[in-house]
């Protein structure tokens, strides 16, 4: 029976289901339509409508170090190489590993062509590894200019699988990574940046 629907619709014997988009300022009312039943057809969410955030322009400044956890993965990398675009001339990955793994050392081998790199080995979510890696940063003789925090772990799974466990396991760099960032950097006044 299915078929023969979709033939009629492309045939242009029955008239396809109507859709009506709200923009996110029209989401309350979108969603009392929907509650009263009041729609005829799909009701959907235009976000092409929203207009993009401005944001603010960060300079990058050679004479200032940056921080990246997660520093040796592929969002950390990637981040890197757009400071050391953008000027950054130290810049420190923070990673739970030592040495940055075969496939990507190329990469870390461009970034120091470019600009002094260094590997700390820890664990974001260990209060004496941020510590430690922002006393390096400190005594550098290169302020910390900004803290991007890249470090993530994935545990994908249906929400009826999930456990305490396994919501802890991803929350240990995001989450408990993000709180003793945000508390180290508490003693940085002049940073310009915290992307967490």
């Amino acid at each position: 029976i299915m078929q023969i629907i979709v033939d009629r619709v492309a045939a242009g014997e029955l008239p396809s289901i109507g859709t009506t988009a709200y923009s996110l300022d029209e989401i309350d009312e979108a969603f009392g339509v929907l509650s009263r039943g009041a729609n005829i057809g799909k009701l959907v969410l235009d976000f092409a409508a929203q207009a993009a955030g401005t944001g603010t322009d960060v300079a990058i400044y050679p004479g200032r170090t940056y921080l990246i956890t997660g520093g040796l993965g592929g969002l950390g990398l990637v981040t890197a190489r757009k400071l050391a675009d953008l000027g950054a001339r130290h810049i420190v990955l923070l990673s739970r590993r030592a040495t940055p793994p075969d496939e990507v050392g190329h990469l870390v081998a461009q970034l120091r062509d470019r600009a002094e790199v260094t590997i700390q080995q820890g664990d974001v979510a260990v209060a004496a590894d941020v510590s430690r890696v922002m006393e390096t940063v400190r005594r550098s003789g290169y302020p910390l200019g900004g803290i991007i925090h890249a470090a993530g772990s994935l545990a994908d799974a249906p929400v009826a699988d999930q456990t305490w466990e396994t919501i802890d396991a991803v929350f240990h760099s995001k989450v408990y990574g993000s709180w003793l960032l945000h508390k180290a950097a508490e003693a940085v006044p002049d940073l310009q940046f915290f992307v967490g």
